[in-house]
């Protein structure tokens, strides 16, 4: 009787095991699928997350880069799937942990995002005035180097500025440098550089492809602003890169500019032309 029931129990479990074998195989390779197909979509998810830094287009490059060959992964093992696939037990293990795996990044697929964000701001922006830092304006200048147009520069800072930190303290500078900021950013297109020039009150502002008496009206626009919001002044210098010039020059130039303005009485402009 005993010997009947354990030959019961292998026929139950035989038939359970065919059963398996007939409708079960291509699970581990759909599981794997599913995995690396959410793994590449949370990929695509961090990319736009971070998607307006301008720093991280090589970032962009390799998030592309691991989701295509993502979905080439999630396409072998579906196309496994549909053909009752590998029936080893590596397949299972590979199709559980890829889903496993898969779920552990969308989870942490936030805070990384964060992560990369706060780390790739911290070296591409100013933190008080959320302009560009000066490397970020090197690398932007580095871009535009072998541009054929001629390229604005602005040189400016806020007039009496030590003054001010006297009388309202570094506090109430800082936020006059973040107000002068944003006036700035008003006045400027969307493909125009503003950075802030070291940790003190200057600015460079970069506007790609304008012409030198484009450049001084758009100084001359940001003064009378400044001005307008009544926190303090500013004085500016304006000269042109034009193609086969260095960036550093023609800064030179401005900030020789610059100084014109401040001996010729400050709250104004002054352009040097190339």
């Amino acid at each position: 009787l005993a010997g009947m029931r354990v030959f019961s129990r292998y026929l139950e479990l035989k038939a359970a095991l065919d059963w398996l074998k007939g409708n079960m195989l291509p699970l581990p390779n759909t599981l794997a699928a599913t995995g690396y197909t959410i793994v590449a979509t949370r990929l695509v998810v961090l990319a736009w997350q971070i998607r307006r830094v301008g720093s991280a287009r090589s970032l962009g490059v390799g998030l592309s880069a691991s989701v295509l060959l993502l979905l080439s992964c999630a396409a072998h093992h579906l196309g496994h799937a549909l053909d009752a696939g590998w029936t080893n037990a590596a397949t299972s293990f590979c199709g559980v942990s890829s889903l496993f795996g898969a779920l552990v990044v969308w989870h942490l697929g936030n805070p990384l995002a964060n992560a990369i964000k706060c780390t790739i701001d911290a070296a591409t922006y100013d933190t008080l005035t959320s302009l560009y830092n000066r490397r970020s304006a090197e690398q932007r200048m580095l871009e535009l180097e072998h541009s054929p147009h001629p390229t604005g520069i602005i040189f400016l800072d806020i007039d009496n500025f030590k003054s001010i930190n006297d009388r309202y303290g570094h506090d109430g500078g800082d936020k006059i440098l973040a107000s002068t900021a944003s006036t700035i950013v008003r006045q400027l297109r969307r493909l125009d550089i503003a950075a802030r020039w070291g940790l003190g009150d200057e600015f460079l502002i970069l506007l790609p492809g304008c012409p030198f008496r484009e450049a001084t009206r758009i100084a001359q626009q940001i003064n009378q602003a400044v001005s307008a919001d009544g926190n303090c002044t500013i004085s500016a210098g304006v000269s042109v890169r034009e193609k086969g010039q260095s960036f550093e020059n023609v800064i030179q130039i401005a900030d020789r500019a610059l100084y014109q303005a401040k001996n010729g009485g400050r709250d104004r402009v002054a352009s040097i032309a190339p």
